[in-house]
């Protein structure tokens, strides 16, 4: 049986070396990710040293622990100096995301960051503030795949049974018809993401251009809009639209 994977970053500080000790008490493999060597660590525990600014894919792992930020003295958290700010924000939360989306791009399941008690967006402590902005931006990236998956399973077998037993033109033309429709949900996704989620963005424009490699082998085949295709056409791209809609929101 395979492993679970954890992978942490961070190991070095006072959290972060107690998360490391007790996972390496399990039998999971570990894997930690350091700008310098770590003497705390296990022997078994794999150790990927590492330049943060410049990171930009991460090993894959079943769960990711992220402890890093920028050192603060308690008095900082009540109100952290004008000089200190830039390198706050580009470590606790630049950095911090930026690991986030990485791990999610690359199938990460679960990730958990160390946070702050009280860590609000609207706060107007900036140290909670911060915090709080982070937790909201992660949570937008930690998407479950929809409740209704097995029923959109189901009726997609039903869709190409059924148009099979309309013949070979039907056939192709629902796959070039779903085809279309998945490249403008992909489209869309790829204006809206930005370079900071460069891999993420890549990972959707490869799977657009395997759909539309798809279409275009359909019509290859014979799918044709003209006649009667014309109305399956747009009941299959309806029913798909409304699928895609109420996939996003459940």
């Amino acid at each position: 049986m395979q492993k679970n994977i954890s992978l942490v970053i961070g190991s070095s500080g006072l959290v972060g070396s107690y998360i490391l000790k007790n996972l390496e008490e399990t039998d999971e493999k570990v894997i930690i990710l350091s700008r310098k060597p770590n003497l705390k660590k296990d022997y078994s525990t794999e150790e990927i040293i590492t330049d943060f600014t410049n990171l930009n894919i991460l090993p894959s792992a079943d769960t990711l622990y992220v402890a890093i930020g920028y050192k603060l003295s308690i008095f900082d958290l009540m109100f952290i100096p004008h000089k200190k700010r830039q390198e706050f924000m580009k470590v606790d939360f630049s950095t911090v995301l930026k690991v986030a989306r990485l791990a999610f791009a690359n199938g990460t399941k679960q990730i958990l960051v160390v946070s702050a008690v009280g860590a609000n967006p609207n706060s107007m402590n900036l140290y909670l503030k911060t915090k709080g902005e982070l937790e909201e931006e992660i949570k937008k990236r930690n998407i479950a795949p929809t409740k209704f998956l097995p029923l959109w399973d189901l009726l997609g077998v039903g869709l190409g049974f059924g148009s099979t037993l309309l013949g070979k033109k039907a056939a192709m033309l629902c796959t070039a018809s779903v085809e279309e429709v998945i490249d403008e949900h992909y489209l869309n996704q790829i204006n809206q993401l930005d370079d900071s989620e460069k891999t993420l963005k890549e990972k959707i424009i490869k799977f657009r251009e395997d759909e539309l490699n798809h279409k275009d082998i359909a019509y290859e085949k014979g799918a044709t809009k003209k006649g009667p295709y014309l109305i399956l056409d747009k009941l299959i791209k309806t029913g798909s639209k409304i699928a895609i809609n109420i996939s996003e929101k459940i």
